[in-house]
């Protein structure tokens, strides 16, 4: 079976959280026999094969056209701004559609009920994911579709240890949702901090952040959370 994702960007150019767990799944598909394909519409470059997954890149100079690789494909796979592309091709050529979902973005939960959308399978990588869908559709009255949870499926290679480092992801709060799709996972932390070493009487940051203030606020935040939980 031909499977065809479309995807902004994809590994090992971009090696985010939702490129890893996209490949995850797409490479799994293609160790189970399958022709996988993904067609990119921001990175530009030559094509490439990895791990089984023939990647199409966007032509440089030129407009993003999934339809190039759309011929013999019997299922559609996408996730974030391809979203919607997908869920339109699958109408037009009677293909069923799954979108993978990495967030609780409103956007992402009102595009499923676009007039000539389709989408017959949404992916989430956890229960509580599943179940704020669940609750949109039911507050919303609309009908949700199925909706199935996969783990990601990160290839790793073994590693020793354990070791005095701990890479903090996410450690602020999530700012709330206009509708758009702006709200942020961790604020003005994200991207400051890198890795935090912990040589027994206290925690020295590692982090590209400059200034202490946000060390000063990482260090409360990780004393409420291993006392009280998270703030």
């Amino acid at each position: 079976m031909k499977v065809l994702a479309l995807a902004h960007q994809y590994v090992p150019v971009r090696n985010a959280g939702a490129e890893t767990m996209l490949h995850g799944m797409l490479s799994a598909l293609a160790r189970a026999g399958h022709d996988v394909h993904i067609s990119l519409s921001v990175q530009t470059g030559d094509p490439y094969q990895i791990d089984g997954v023939r990647v199409w890149p966007r032509i440089d100079g030129q407009k993003v056209n999934h339809f190039r690789q759309l011929p013999g494909t019997a299922l559609i796979v996408s996730h974030l701004e391809n979203s919607e592309v997908a869920a339109y091709m699958g109408h037009l050529n009677n293909l069923p559609v799954v979108l993978v979902h990495h967030n609780t973005f409103a956007v992402s939960r009102k595009m499923l009920h676009f007039y000539g959308a389709r989408v017959d399978l949404v992916v989430v990588n956890s229960q509580w994911m599943a179940e704020d869908l669940a609750v949109w559709h039911t507050i919303n009255e609309l009908p949700c579709p199925p909706v199935m949870m996969i783990r990601p499926l990160p290839d790793l290679a073994p590693v020793d240890g354990p070791h005095d480092r701990v890479t903090l992801i996410n450690l602020k709060k999530t700012a709330p949702d206009s509708g758009a799709g702006s709200g942020t996972k961790s604020g003005g932390v994200r991207g400051q901090i890198g890795v935090w070493t912990c040589p027994g009487d206290g925690c020295q940051t590692a982090a590209r952040a400059p200034g202490s203030a946000v060390a000063v606020e990482l260090k409360k935040e990780i004393k409420q959370a291993a006392t009280t939980g998270p703030p």
